[in-house]
């Protein structure tokens, strides 16, 4: 698997955005490179790619509704006690 690079500063700076998809990239090749080696074709892979991306960014939403809920029933049950 490629070497990932960090960020240039861990602070936000211009295009930190661009250089995180560089950094992906390289690993994201190898990782195609690999499945296809497997046996797969590109467009599964592909199609696999955009699907485990779409659950990540659901199960995010998910987790930060969540966690917003568990807030304001925790500010309930503080408020109920006094």
């Amino acid at each position: 698997m490629a070497q990932i690079d960090p960020p240039k500063r861990q602070e936000r700076y211009p295009d930190r955005d661009i250089d995180c998809q560089q950094a992906i990239e390289y690993a994201l090749h190898d990782l195609i490179d690999n499945v296809r080696a497997a046996g797969w074709a590109e467009h599964e892979i592909v199609e696999a790619i955009d699907q485990l991306t779409l659950a990540y960014r659901m199960g995010r939403e998910e987790n930060i509704k969540l966690e917003a809920m568990l807030q304001v029933r925790n500010w309930l049950d503080r408020a109920r006690r006094g």
